[in-house]
């Protein structure tokens, strides 16, 4: 994973962690498979 990608997923996981959302982190992991 490229450093890029981690800053992105660690931002990503932050806003699935504030709102609680099962539906952000599915997209989180579908935007990173591209």
């Amino acid at each position: 994973m490229t450093p890029r990608a981690q800053h992105t997923a660690s931002i990503m996981a932050k806003l699935g962690l504030a709102h609680g959302d099962a539906d952000i982190n599915r997209r989180v992991k579908a935007f990173l498979r591209g």
